[in-house]
């Protein structure tokens, strides 16, 4: 991670709610597994790449703000969904509380991952009717700090 992991560090502790979107894996090819063997597997990957690379991108300016939401995303790899369209596409898949704190602390080191707690997830994939092969797919995460 190097010396970006501490602006992430100091943004996640002041942060109150993670937006992460992991944008599109197919154009990635951002797993380190080429074929992971479960959908739990395949979201650790997810993000802990996100966030590694989110990390090295921080702004500046980001840091001086301490903003209360943090969006986590990666720019060339995300088509942004606003918060409307998040709450439409709400549905559930497994994701333990414990994977997302081992995925966050994989990422950035030091950080109090216990104090984050996943709120939902949702996987999607938009897939060519036509041809029936999957054109795109992803996961967005909303997570929350505990007590806030």
């Amino acid at each position: 991670m190097g010396t970006d992991s501490r602006a992430a560090k100091a943004l996640l502790a002041r942060a109150r709610t993670l937006h992460l979107q992991t944008g599109n894996l197919l154009n990635w090819g951002r797993l380190r597994k080429k074929c992971p063997s479960t959908h739990s597997e395949e979201l650790h990957d997810c993000i802990q790449k996100t966030l590694n690379e989110w990390s090295s991108q921080i702004n500046p300016d980001l840091v001086r703000e301490f903003p209360d939401v943090l969006e986590c995303t990666v720019s060339h790899a995300v088509e942004k969904i606003n918060p409307d369209e998040r709450e439409e596409m709400k549905v559930s898949e497994l994701l333990s509380e414990a994977s997302f704190q081992e995925a966050l602390q994989e990422s950035i080191p030091d950080i109090q991952a216990h104090e984050w707690v996943p709120l939902w997830l949702l996987r999607y994939s938009v897939i060519v009717k036509s041809r029936g092969i999957i054109k795109s797919k992803g996961y967005i995460l909303q997570a929350k700090r505990r007590g806030s």
